[in-house]
């Protein structure tokens, strides 16, 4: 709705779930399977590829999950492993959606803390998913600064 609103185009949308999960190989032979990868258009019209995560965090209990899964999307930024996996020749971001702001704010605290984060701060965006439902707009990156899409 907010692409259409915003007469933005959301390319080649594909969910973890089908038609089969997007699995990046990552150094050590771990995995990443982002929740959906896309491109979304800027308003000039060039593409920004996209990784989705919506991270529901079971009530603060998987805060370490989520933590560890934000630090592999920080090395598959870091090695293009995702450009590799679609053959493109450009980097990606992540959209990180939660549902608890206490757990947001924990997650951002602790990744700010860790200094292999810092130049990929702009490359994390983060938004609740009331506000986002309100104001589709209403992304911040890891230093709290507001994000245009």
């Amino acid at each position: 709705l907010w692409a259409e609103k915003k007469q933005r185009a959301v390319n080649g949308f594909r969910a973890y779930y089908f038609p089969s999960p997007l699995r990046l190989r990552l150094v050590g032979g771990r995995t990443l399977s982002p929740d959906a990868v896309f491109d979304l258009a800027r308003a000039d019209g060039s593409p920004v590829l996209t990784a989705l995560e919506v991270c529901m965090d079971r009530h603060g209990t998987d805060r370490s999950r989520i933590l560890r899964q934000f630090e592999s999307h920080r090395e598959a930024m870091e090695t293009g492993a995702l450009s590799e996996a679609l053959k493109l020749k450009r980097g990606n971001r992540l959209m990180a959606v939660f549902e608890n702001a206490t757990s947001l704010a924990a997650i951002k605290e602790r990744m700010s803390g860790q200094p292999a984060f810092a130049s990929f701060s702009g490359l994390f965006l983060f938004g609740l998913l009331d506000d986002l439902r309100e104001d589709f707009d209403a992304w911040t990156d890891l230093n709290g600064h507001r994000v245009r899409l």
